[in-house]
């Protein structure tokens, strides 16, 4: 062990002083001691021994150090001293980071290092403390070294990937870390992570790269900056990550109790080669010193409500008046939150404030001036939602916030005398809890907890009600056809009763905030064109040419029934989910087709002027519209705009042409659906086949419209299962999973061209199909059940299926059957049905196995070529996998004339994937084969990693900077009457 030596006499006298004798303790003694609240947390309680280093720095400056369970004022700083566990038996529903109680995420800065996101740390909690943190992983980890030669190492997944070599790639010298004038080597394990966000990177390593150790980093996609410290800050935290594990006999035995000791430690102290120590002294806690002062310098939120917004209705329009004066027409222009992350339900909802700020200030970024809200969140929302409204006091962020009442109420019954009561209470609650004073008990898939964060000022509006099945509403009235309701503000004097419970449950709301808090606000109804009061000829749907009973067209809700008995209120309007594909009328009703914009032809705006012209008693809303970017379609639209299946950027050219013909056509604004993409979500044409359905929350079906409604995308990032086979042939292929695909990388396509054929046995290797297509019918010696075809320089490609195993021709079991061929996948998307004047309206079917070509930045596209060749990508449910979470397929040998019900289908659990691959030239000659003798050994082989958390990431899609610049232009105001 070397030391440096100490050059000037002033150091040894110093090092005499401050290690002599006791004067230095009693010095430190008589220092006043800092006003700095520090809370240290350890959810696992296995951060014993590493708490000495962590505190060390606040008790030498004597800081006040609190236990997680202390109540109390704010915390300066939050230290996390273990890894995550789950722990939800104390405090509010779910907690704001799962193991981390919420007094320690009121501090205003948090600190961790890179012990608290270990690989044996859960997905779930570690994904979730990195999304706080504002930190991405890249899987990557880099440890230098020094045997015979200096190597930096950076491996991924417990292997070693990519090395380094000194002298050649690198200077061979330890990487430095620098902070504040000062620099120390790094001898200990380093996570490559990137600031994501709003967070930057406070010291970068430097590794001493040469030209040829970049290129090495590049290829392998390694970043060449490796942060060692990122720091995030809002307006409600500071976070810091010192991503470096630090060993704690750093600091063992280290008196704090010495004054001067951090100066000397940190300037002039002399420390072992290949140690951390100088890291620690020199980086880790001058860092942490730093970080105390900016916390005890951070300022609280701003306090008040600005302008004192309030909302009223006159004709069509809403109109905000501010501190009482005149009002001025206000066009709603917003975004709906659903919030169940991957993962979760819908009444699972985040803890996390710092989560919710983020996602309010993005939406006031994309020049949004409303929220809607669908039910009841945590009080972390309201917090969070509070605390951002005071510091945009002058552009605050609206709420339109639903009051939900609970779906299937039994025997359809709205009226029932137990389902009324329960959502009358429904409404108090609610109302209460957002003007802050409710405390609610715990129950069963509903928010609850203690709120206190009063946010009446900034909401705009009530809604009760939701979407309501059409046998719900006739059930309804024909139970209670005599039931009126006559209220204090509204009423339904003719009914019929569903119309009646309309009114009674908007008056309620009414009432009970105008007594109870003085204020009154605008109140509206929940519908969709299901209901409307319009007459669809097209929608005759003759149940023997459907099949299925007619639905769409015979029953309606008429908001014109009501009537207000005293306008002295905020109002009453009405509230419209209206998307361009769904019901079938918006296809084919012929006047809708006769509508044109700057655009064209567009049905969607026929629609919307037709609705509006018998809805001109009250304004109407578009509560609800948006684009789907799925990989598959669910219902067809002869504009262009289906239920999925189109690209991020024409989900905002799709949004953008909507809210232009809302605003034509006299709306009082729209809301978009959705923020977020949501993996809990299901369509007719997928639900069937995601088995078990508890479980389809856990992996992301990119086919699905309804979970890929989001600006905001989440993406699986998991990597799982991973084989490669390397052909003599000069061809490799790579083969792994995440939660939504099956992905294959076949590397060497300079030395084929023509067709590449993918074979996948998925299960049963007695089934499926044993040759593949073409000339020769080359032999593979198990069966397969799905086949890609992909002729890379046509960028094309689809996904067959044999024909016993295709969900076109309702085959569930793979059978092995002589003679049977790779089919196309064609779904039914459009039913057939038959107009009013008996024209016969044909079914519409989709081609799924139709894959798109493009950088898999989006859901939609499934394959790439680059330089480093071919990558592809296939959706689980095209390979019918039932769930990839767990590793089960279809199999069900029963006969189905049409797609069998939620949980219906019987599945097996596969024993992995098998994977063959052919490369065949234009005249179908064999250029390779993996593997080389089939016969002889096997090729890649996805075999399952299961997962009951999912990993994922938030990722921003092309719309959303499209949408930021057009709502920037688009006037909080009305266009024109």
């Amino acid at each position: 062990m070397k030391l440096r030596p100490i050059i000037t006499p002033p150091r040894v006298f110093l090092l005499i002083l401050l290690l002599g004798g006791g004067l230095p303790s009693l010095l430190w003694r008589l220092e006043q001691p800092e006003t700095c609240r520090v809370i240290l947390a350890d959810p696992s309680g296995e951060g014993e021994e590493r708490r000495e280093r962590l505190l060390w720095p606040f008790l030498y400056r004597k800081a006040e150090i609190l236990g997680e369970g202390d109540s109390g004022e704010k915390g300066d700083v939050t230290l996390l001293a273990g890894s995550l566990t789950a722990d939800f038996s104390d405090g509010e529903a779910l907690l704001a980071v799962d193991g981390v109680k919420k007094s320690a995420l009121d501090s205003r800065s948090f600190l961790c290092d890179g012990y608290t996101l270990t690989e044996r740390v859960h997905s779930l909690f570690r994904n979730r403390l990195e999304t706080f943190l504002q930190i991405e992983r890249t899987g990557w980890v880099l440890h230098y070294e020094r045997k015979e030669e200096a190597r930096l190492v950076f491996s991924r997944d417990g292997r070693e990937d990519v090395v380094l070599r000194g002298g050649t790639d690198f200077s061979g010298k330890p990487p430095k870390a620098s902070l504040g004038g000062k620099s120390a080597p790094v001898y200990t394990w380093v996570p490559v992570y990137r600031a994501a966000g709003d967070a930057q990177a406070a010291s970068l390593l430097e590794l001493g790269l040469t030209e040829e150790g970049r290129r090495k980093m590049s290829e392998a996609g390694i970043p060449l900056s490796v942060p060692l410290i990122i720091e995030g800050v809002s307006p409600l935290v500071r976070t810091g990550f010192f991503a470096a594990d630090l060993p704690p006999r750093t600091i063992l035995g280290e008196s704090y109790k010495i004054a001067g000791k951090d100066l000397f430690k940190s300037r002039f102290a002399l420390f072992p080669e290949e140690g951390n120590d100088a890291l620690y002294w020199r980086i880790y806690q001058p860092w942490i010193n730093g970080v105390t002062e900016k916390s005890r310098a951070a300022q609280t939120g701003s306090s008040g409500i600005g302008a004192n917004p309030v909302f009223s209705i006159e004709g069509q329009d809403f109109y905000l008046s501010r501190d009482g004066g005149e009002g001025e027409p206000f066009f709603i222009k917003g975004v709906n939150l659903g919030a169940a992350l991957p993962g979760t339900w819908f009444t699972q909802f985040p803890e996390d404030e710092h989560l919710y700020y983020r996602w309010f200030t993005r939406m006031k970024e994309m020049n949004m001036n409303t929220l809607r809200i669908y039910t009841l969140f945590p009080p972390s929302f309201y917090r969070a939602f509070r605390e951002f409204n005071r510091n945009n006091r002058e552009d605050p962020l609206y709420l339109i916030h639903e009051i939900w009442p609970e779906e299937h109420p039994e025997g359809n019954d709205y009226l029932g005398d137990d389902y009324n009561r329960t959502y009358g209470e429904e409404i108090d609650l609610t109302v209460d809890a957002l003007h802050g004073n409710r405390t609610v008990e715990a129950r069963e898939g509903r928010a609850w907890g203690v709120y206190t964060a009063d946010v009446s000022p900034w909401i705009l509006a009530w809604l009760v009600g939701r979407e309501m099945e059409p046998q719900e509403v006739e059930t309804t009235n024909e139970r209670n056809g005599d039931y009126v309701y006559k209220g204090r503000y509204i009423s339904a004097p003719e009914g019929p009763a569903v119309e009646s419970w309309l009114a009674a449950s908007c008056d309620r709301a009414v009432v009970y905030e105008t007594e109870r808090y003085g204020v009154s606000r605008p109140v509206g109804i929940v519908s969709w064109p299901i209901l409307d009061a319009l007459h669809h000829e097209v929608e005759w749907n003759d149940p023997e040419l459907a099949g299925r009973e007619p639905v769409n067209d015979r029953v309606s809700v008429d908001i014109n029934r009501i009537v207000l008995e005293d306008s002295s209120f905020g109002g009453f309007f009405g509230a419209y989910h209206i998307y361009p594909n769904y019901p079938d009328f918006m296809n084919n009703q012929s006047s809708y087709g006769e509508y044109e914009d700057e655009e064209g032809f567009f049905r969607y705006g026929g629609y919307l002027r037709d609705f509006m012209g018998i809805h001109g008693k009250y304004p109407a809303l578009v509560a609800e519209y948006g684009i789907s970017t799925s990989a598959a379609m669910a219902h067809y639209s002869p504009d262009g705009y289906h239920h999925g299946g189109l690209s991020e950027e024409e989900q905002a050219r799709g949004i953008i042409r909507m809210t232009e013909a809302i605003r034509r056509e006299g709306y009082a604004g729209g809301l978009v659906f959705e923020w977020i993409d949501e993996w809990a979500k299901k369509t007719w044409t997928t639900e069937p086949f995601m088995i078990p359905y508890d479980r389809q929350a856990l992996w992301r079906n990119v086919m699905d419209p309804e979970q890929n409604y989001g600006v905001m995308a989440m993406k699986g990032v998991s990597e799982k299962g991973r084989s490669r086979y390397d052909s003599p042939a000069g061809v490799s292929l790579e083969v792994w999973g995440s939660e939504s695909h099956l992905y294959l990388h076949m590397s060497g396509r300079e030395t084929w061209e023509g067709t590449v054929y993918l074979g996948f046995d998925t299960y049963d290797r007695e089934g499926g199909i044993r040759t593949f297509p073409g000339k020769g019918g080359a032999a593979v010696p198990t069966g397969m059940e799905c086949l890609a075809v992909v002729r890379p320089e046509e960028r094309s490609a689809r996904l067959l299926t044999a024909e016993d195993y295709n969900l076109s021709t309702l085959s569930f079991r793979s059978s092995g059957r002589e003679g049977q061929s790779f089919l196309p996948v064609e779904i039914l998307t459009n039913r057939a049905s038959r107009t009013e004047g008996g024209e016969e309206i044909p079914a519409y079917y989709t081609n799924w196995s139709i894959l798109k070509y493009g950088p898999l930045d989006e859901a939609g596209r499934s394959f790439y070529l680059d330089d480093s060749g071919l990558t592809l990508r296939i959706p689980w449910t095209l390979l019918n996998v039932s769930d990839p979470s767990e590793g089960t397929v279809l199999d069900d040998g029963r006969a189905y004339r049409a797609y069998p019900e939620r949980d219906v289908l019987e599945t097996a659990r596969s024993g992995g994937i098998r994977i063959y691959a052919l490369i065949a030239g234009e005249g179908g000659d064999i250029l390779a084969r993996i593997p080389d003798d089939p016969s002889g050994g096997d090729g890649p082989v996805y075999r399952w990693e299961t997962w009951d958390v999912p990993e994922w990431r938030q990722d921003e899609k092309k719309s959303v900077a499209v949408l930021a610049e057009y709502f920037a232009g688009l006037e909080d105001v009305p266009s024109d009457r």
